[in-house]
């Protein structure tokens, strides 16, 4: 091995390529969603499109809540995008 520095970084770059490609994969599914869910094709989710065929209507009236950001009754898609994060950082809230 002459450079392992270069092979070093060759691998970095490719490792960092793949969570790159990864993370848009993951942000076109998160888009796609959205769109299925925005029936009304006002780029904006209201809580009546959100529950559509979702069985616990319970469960997802508080998720939608908990990602309704600035509580205006619609999910943009940075709101719906966060949206498990933010599930995730209540359900931790009321474990406390």
């Amino acid at each position: 091995m002459k450079h392992p520095a270069l092979i070093l970084l060759l691998l970095v770059l490719s490792g960092s390529l793949g969570l790159a490609k990864e993370k848009k994969a993951r942000e076109q599914s998160v888009e796609e969603a959205f769109k299925a869910l925005d029936t009304t094709g006002d780029s904006l989710i209201s809580l009546e499109e959100f529950l559509v065929g979702k069985p616990d209507k319970e469960k997802a009236t508080a998720d939608f809540q908990n990602a309704d950001a600035d509580k205006d009754g619609r999910l943009t898609l940075e709101e719906f995008s966060t949206t498990p994060k933010r599930a995730k950082k209540e359900r931790k809230k009321k474990k406390e």
